[in-house]
């Protein structure tokens, strides 16, 4: 059975079969430190599915750090180190390395973490694995399980911005460094630590945190998606391109945080924690699926 008949979840599972674990599916690992926990996360951004051969470096720069940072954050944590490994062809121009090291260090410099090093290949196309630490305090972290009926679902901010970008792109009415836009919500995981019951970045997008959360709880994750709110490019792209909510919310790259509480401490609210698990009609974005063949 090859990886697309697969799924990337499905693979992930087949590898901690295979090493005879099994784990929970946080945003990071960590590992008991005192009061509090170490955070450390890793995240791989390569060529021709994050971005394209002739991007400009800087912003790609600043989505591998934020990409990282996410998951950090998702967990309720103080991001504070970085390191990044690379492969790329030997033909690249130093200036590309470098306007990329720069748009990392201006991520890092905002959210006041270190560079610590990395690791650098030669290959015949070009991919970077930035590698996050972090900490957070025990009785603060978030994790994916820990979600209870009556709960509320909320999300931090609008979506759809990203995969409005990329439609444009695609019909050549934007640049592709739009795509590339985020902005880890440092400040909002750090004040939903503590509160939030069940967290999640949304990076592979709506649909898909809602599957594995439903599945990891083992409880319905049911959101009123006339309440889900939708960036003011997301409304103006489904306008003009006659495409649905659900096409966006199924693309991911918002990286805004979902998370389920008792309480509102942030966002919106976008349903409600249940018993019985809500048929979404599919999974979501998944690397490897054939989910990707729709984009």
């Amino acid at each position: 059975m090859n990886l697309k008949e697969l799924g990337e979840r499905a693979v992930i599972d087949e590898i901690w079969n295979a090493l005879g674990e099994k784990v929970g599916y946080d945003d990071c690992a960590f590992i008991e430190q005192g009061s509090r926990y170490q955070l450390f996360t890793t995240d791989f951004v390569g060529e021709g599915t994050h971005f394209i051969s002739d991007v400009a470096p800087y912003p790609l720069g600043e989505f591998i750090a934020g990409v990282n940072i996410s998951d950090i954050v998702a967990m309720g944590g103080v991001p504070e180190f970085f390191m990044l490994s690379a492969f790329m062809p030997r033909d690249k121009n130093i200036d590309f390395i470098k306007g990329v090291i720069n748009g990392i260090k201006h991520i890092l410099d905002k959210y006041d973490m270190k560079y610590l090093g990395g690791d650098l290949k030669e290959s015949s196309i070009t991919g970077f694995a930035g590698f996050a630490i972090g900490h957070v305090e025990k009785n603060k972290i978030i994790r994916r399980v820990g979600a209870s009926v009556g709960d509320k679902i909320f999300i931090t901010s609008p979506l759809g911005k990203n995969a409005a970008y990329y439609y444009l792109w695609k019909e050549g009415l934007a640049e592709f460094e739009k795509v590339l836009e985020i902005e880890p919500r440092v400040k909002e995981g750090r004040a939903l630590a503590g509160k939030a019951h069940t967290a999640m970045d949304t990076s592979d997008g709506l649909i898909s945190a809602l599957y594995q959360l439903q599945e990891l709880n083992n409880l319905g994750f049911e959101v009123r998606f006339e309440d889900v709110p939708l960036h003011p490019k997301a409304e103006e792209v489904m306008e003009e391109f006659h495409i649905s909510a659900r096409v966006l919310l199924e693309f991911g790259g918002d990286y805004e945080l979902l998370y389920t509480s008792s309480e509102h401490v942030l966002g919106y609210e976008i349903g409600e924690v249940v018993e019985e698990k809500i048929n979404y009609g599919g999974k979501g974005y998944e690397s490897f699926s054939k989910t990707l063949d729709q984009a």
